[in-house]
């Protein structure tokens, strides 16, 4: 087998990553312990929603004078 050795300027960059990574782990452990609890349940009294809502319909039509005129005849059909 052979043995690998670093080099001293690998060895400092190596050292250097670390001390980033390691300044990093105090604050993930304080983030995690200062974070609460979020629950999520179902209320206990139905949800009412009011809804007022007026809808309005026109229709506008035109005939033909003919058409209009078997309308005017027929009116019991139409009525």
């Amino acid at each position: 087998m052979t043995e690998h050795k670093l080099t001293e300027s690998a060895k400092t960059a190596i050292r250097k990553q670390m001390k980033g990574i390691v300044s990093y782990v105090p604050l993930a452990v304080l983030g995690v312990a200062v974070t609460g609890c979020v629950q999520v349940a179902a209320p206990d009294k139905p949800i009412v929603i009011n809804l007022n809502i007026k809808i309005e319909q026109e229709v506008i039509y035109r005939i033909d004078g003919a058409v209009k005129d078997a309308i005017e005849e027929n009116s019991d059909i139409f009525g």
